[in-house]
């Protein structure tokens, strides 16, 4: 009998000889009692929970841990082989699982044959019963003989027949085989055709539903547009015209020092930007001091109610309407509010020999800001006031604009 490896725990007299007990010894409640115990009792003396060595040191201790315990490599030695084997356990299951599946496929496959393998062992049957042992009687020897002839006879048609039927049954399944084939790839090769042609048909319906949704909503755009005009056109009808505005601006109703020097100093202490409200007021001042002396608005005291010759469509600045001598139409040109902005740059330089510096980004950045100012929401609720009736929601308004637009 060969002599057994017994491990031996020296702080508890535990004694094994499987590595994997020994090993789970250092992590059990014993072993740690015992440790724990030898700790307080010397505190200032570090322990090592494997051999039982103390250690004055820390250092000492950690080095003693971690290079020269026999014991704790032992331990982890047991430990990289017990997790290694769980490891290998892991893996051989899986592919014991894979077997089984390839064995439970095999044996589908094996199914087929089993009626040619019985045809077999009964021929083998019938082959060792015509193998009999030799006949005592010699009357009868011609008879067994005779009859041992019919029987190998027999035993050679079947033999026959068998082959032949075996033969046909592949014959019969090679043709289902192929016939099977040509019918799925005929089948499979309509079917794309038939998906393909649907596909087609639903693009170009997704096609046309898009370019009829296209249509409709350009159509409602150009309606409520076209309601619009008409709106200011019956409300709005003796508001004076975008050039005749434009003239008296720069000639006769030009900006006064006192106007051009509040733009000059926002310009100076806060940028381009900071002349847009004051730039909006004067040209509603100027424009009703303009209706004033026209006798066209004689009972507006306030410049605010004011409806200025250019009014935004929308909020988006897609669009606008300006008042021409025929009438309100709608335009994408904005030339003609630079162009204010222009002639009040010129009012500027002229009171204190300064300008106000745009480039052509800001100069469109100032326009679209007035232009927003003026929209078509605050040019009804302006009306609606005038005429003595309940203000209008502007934000209810401004809402089903947008999503008619």
């Amino acid at each position: 009998m060969p002599l057994k490896n017994i491990k031996k725990c020296e702080l508890c007299n535990f004694e094994s000889d499987s590595g994997v007990k020994f090993a789970d010894h250092f992590s059990g409640h014993r072993h740690k009692r015992v440790v724990d115990k030898l700790s307080l009792k010397n505190s200032s003396v570090k322990i090592c929970e494997y051999c039982g060595k103390s250690f004055e040191h820390n250092n000492n201790y950690y080095r003693h841990r971690k290079y020269r315990c026999d014991v704790k490599s032992q331990v982890d030695r047991e430990l990289s082989i017990s997790v290694n084997a769980q490891n290998r356990i892991i893996e051989l299951e899986h592919e014991n699982e894979k077997l089984k599946i390839e064995m439970k496929y095999q044996t589908k496959l094996g199914k087929a044959s089993e009626k040619y393998k019985c045809q077999k062992q009964l021929i083998e049957v019938l082959q060792t019963q015509i193998k009999v042992a030799p006949i005592t009687v010699i009357g009868h020897q011609h008879m067994v003989n005779s009859n041992n002839t019919n029987a190998q006879n027999n035993i050679t048609e079947n033999n026959n027949i068998t082959e032949n039927i075996s033969t046909l049954n592949n014959n019969a399944i090679e043709n289902n085989i192929e016939n099977n084939t040509h019918n799925n790839t005929q089948n499979n090769t309509q079917n794309n055709t038939q998906n393909n042609i649907q596909k087609q048909n639903n693009i170009e319906n997704n096609t046309q539903n898009n370019i009829q949704n296209q249509n409709n909503i350009q159509n409602n755009a150009l309606l409520l547009t076209n309601n619009k005009c008409k709106n200011l056109d019956n409300h709005c009808s003796d508001v004076l015209d975008m050039d005749t505005f434009i003239e008296n601006y720069k000639t006769k109703y030009p900006l006064n020092y006192h106007q051009t020097k509040i733009l000059l100093e926002n310009y100076q202490m806060a940028g381009v930007r900071a002349c847009v409200p004051g730039f909006f007021s004067y040209l509603q001042d100027n424009y009703l001091d303009q209706m004033k002396d026209m006798g066209i608005e004689k009972n507006l005291e306030q410049s605010q109610d004011v409806i200025l010759p250019f009014v935004c469509s929308d909020s988006a600045l897609r669009s606008h309407f300006e008042k021409h001598k025929d009438g309100w139409k709608r335009t994408n040109n904005i030339d003609k509010i630079k162009k204010l902005i222009i002639i009040s740059n010129d009012h500027i330089y002229k009171h204190h020999k300064e300008i106000i510096p745009m480039t052509p980004y800001e100069s469109h950045m100032i326009a679209n800001a007035i232009l927003r100012k003026s929209s078509y929401v605050d040019a009804m609720g302006k009306i609606e006031k005038k005429m003595n009736n309940k203000p209008i929601n502007k934000s209810v308004k401004m809402l089903d604009d947008k999503r008619h637009e």
